[in-house]
Order: C-alpha cells, then structure tokens, then sequence
C-alpha cells in the first residue's frame, strides 16, 4: 500500500508506552474523571491481558511492565486499595496471577461492591472478563470498566458502563 503513496507520513514507535508520561497521566485523568460522575471506588482493579507464566520465567519483560504502568498510576492514589490482576487464560498451564475473574469474585465478601476496573492495555482480549462483569452487575455490584481507545488528548479514554 506505501509503495502506491505519494507522501509517507512520519511514523514513530513508542516502545516503552507503558511508562510514557502521556498514556499515565491520560489513565489517571481518565479515573479521576469517572469518580467525578460515578463517584469513588472502594477498589481500583488494573486488569491486564494474561499470558502463561513460563513466559515471565524465561525471562518475558511484559508482567513487569504491567507492573510499572500500575505503579506509576498508584502513585497518585494513595488512599484507595489498588490491585493489579490478569485475565484470558486458557489451557492447563499457570497463567500470570492473579485472575481478574477469581479477584472479583472475592471482592463482594469482603465488603467491596463499588469497583473501577481499568484496562490499561488494550486488546482484542480487554473485554474478556465481561460474563464475570455481568455476573457481578446482576447481583447489585457497581463495577465500572474503563478502556483506553486513544492517547488522544481530545478523546482521552472512554469509559463503558457495566
């Protein structure tokens, strides 16, 4: 398709997004911006796209930098319970723990019934807690999902309501 253009816009790579100023402080906006609306969680939840863990013990960088990106966010949080969890696993093997799913069904026995989940990582996989959600929904618990669709500041992130 480039070869047909007559201008080849600039393209740049932001290999590190996951600690890029832009994106974190456009997540943080993005929470503050919802508890204005929804008002504020007991819990934040930091779901991630899972993978097997053999992956992070031969030495895959990715867990860690699920890991920065949340703490980069909580620091900025300091007086609400923050967590960061995993989902889509499939197959026997040990997925990166622990589970979004199994993280939320615990979170209604202890006390916990208003709940943000943020999805900082998008993918095809982000909404792949949605039964659990639903779940969740039907039984009277206030969860809501946020999901980054562009560093855009106009368009920053959007938020669905579950």
């Amino acid at each position: 398709v480039l070869r047909k253009w007559r201008w080849i816009p600039e393209t740049r790579f932001i290999n590190n997004y996951f600690e890029e100023p832009l994106y974190i402080n456009c997540l943080i906006k993005s929470i503050k911006d919802n508890w204005k609306k929804t008002g504020r969680s007991q819990k934040l939840i930091f779901s991630y796209h899972g993978v097997p863990k053999k992956y992070l013990l031969k030495g895959d960088p990715y867990h860690c930098y699920c890991q920065k990106t949340s703490r980069l966010i909580i620091e900025k949080f300091n007086k609400i319970p923050i967590q960061t969890t995993f989902q889509s696993r499939f197959g026997p093997q040990e997925w990166l723990q622990p589970y979004t799913d199994k993280t939320l069904e615990n979170l209604p026995k202890e006390g916990k019934k208003n709940i943000l989940v943020v999805a900082p990582h998008p993918d095809d996989e982000t909404l792949g807690c949605g039964g659990t959600l639903l779940n969740h929904k039907a039984k009277g618990d206030k969860i809501n999902w946020l999901i980054v669709t562009s560093m855009s500041k106009k368009e920053g992130l959007s938020l669905i309501h579950i």
